[in-house]
């Protein structure tokens, strides 16, 4: 019986998304050898072989209009190279191909397709209800076209089994990565203004319009003692009037690796008024950070292990009379929040190693996936 190879693909992994690669690897000991984003971070192990190819070549200048052409072609270019690769490693080994997948591009479907003749395919699918994109159609194809090459797919909640139950392919739940950063002391009292935060690309399902709905109706006197920043991609173009809001800044603009965990780290609290989707990084970074997130009643938060129930907003009508109880109770249980969010992350730190050795073992051993 020939030796297993893993071999694992992420095309998205730059900076911070890079992190969650790292996380996901690091507790592998087996062979295994990963293709990254030029732009990764470094490894901190030197078990797994690693090649970084995605966005190579924007190393040199590529203007901004045509980044998203640029994307398309080196997605083929690529995915050719790990395919040219994988046909020398067939003839030494029985491959299992793990790949995570971000958005339906038809070069996914290219690269599944020859794949899935080579060996295992297991995909992970961080959002089950994808969202939308702008792409054109030429280089897009049904998910479900694409999809069904694989042999697992790996999700990080239940609430996503359900959802993509009716694909009838095995699945592995696989717990989320927490990300490694050095978290400040939080108190109450380390500011007299109770500081709000929504962050990341605006998308409809955020729920952005409601939560600047609810900040108008708080009172004066609230707005006196608390602050709410917007940060992000698409906040001028959601069609949102942020004319006249007191005590809130908004800053429409793309967001590095270092501003996006500045404006969390410098926040007391970020609002998830999300009434859709099926992941949220931005969960994740701020319970990394241990900054407390105020969320609404869909499965990926209250599944989430950094789900903190006396921060859920179970009926987005009454999210105004949410913040205001909110900044007035600050002062005496702020600290209750970051200290339950901290024994939180640490039994989780605690769990995952283990549980992804679970993951690992049956990627490498298991013959034929069941429904897990």
């Amino acid at each position: 019986m020939r030796p297993r190879k893993l071999i694992y693909i992420d095309y998205a992994s730059k900076g911070n998304s890079g992190a969650y690669s790292i996380e996901t690897l690091k507790p592998c000991t087996v062979n295994a050898t990963a293709f990254l984003h030029f732009k990764c971070p470094d490894l901190p192990f030197y078990h797994i072989k690693v090649f970084r190819i995605f966005s190579a070549l924007n190393s040199f200048f590529v203007p901004r209009i045509l980044n998203n052409l640029y994307k398309c072609i080196d997605l083929y270019f690529s995915f050719f190279i790990i395919y040219l690769w994988s046909i020398q490693q067939k003839s030494k080994y029985d491959l299992v191909f793990w790949v995570q997948f971000h958005q339906s591009f038809h070069a996914y479907k290219w690269l599944f397709k020859k794949l899935s003749t080579f060996g295992k395919l297991v995909v992970t699918v961080h959002d089950a209800v994808e969202l939308k994109h702008n792409y054109p159609s030429i280089v897009m194809s049904k998910r479900d076209d694409i999809l069904k090459y694989s042999n697992l797919l790996v999700v990080h909640n239940s609430d996503s089994v359900n959802k993509l139950s009716y694909l009838n392919i095995p699945f592995l739940r696989m717990p989320f990565p927490l990300l490694e950063h050095n978290c400040r002391s939080r108190t109450a009292k380390d500011n007299s203004i109770v500081k709000f935060l929504f962050i990341g690309h605006v998308r409809q399902e955020k729920g952005l319009d409601t939560l600047i709905a609810a900040w108008r109706d708080l009172p004066s006197d609230a707005l006196d003692r608390a602050c709410l920043t917007i940060a992000g991609t698409g906040a001028n173009q959601s069609g949102i009037n942020f004319s006249q809001i007191l005590s809130c800044k908004v800053y429409s603009e793309y967001l590095s690796d270092e501003k996006f965990s500045h404006f969390i780290s410098d926040a007391h609290y970020v609002v998830l008024p999300y009434r859709g989707g099926t992941n949220s990084g931005v969960m994740s970074e701020a319970s990394a950070l241990e900054v407390p997130c105020i969320t609404t009643n869909l499965p990926v938060f209250t599944e989430s292990p950094f789900y903190l129930e006396n921060l859920n907003v179970k009926d987005t009508a009454f999210l105004s009379e949410f913040l205001l109880s909110t900044i007035e109770k600050h002062k005496n249980h702020y600290y209750e929040y970051v200290l339950d969010l901290r024994g939180k992350k640490e039994r989780y730190r605690n769990e995952f190693g283990a549980d992804m050795k679970y993951v690992y073992k049956k990627l490498l051993t298991t013959n034929e996936f069941d429904i897990l």
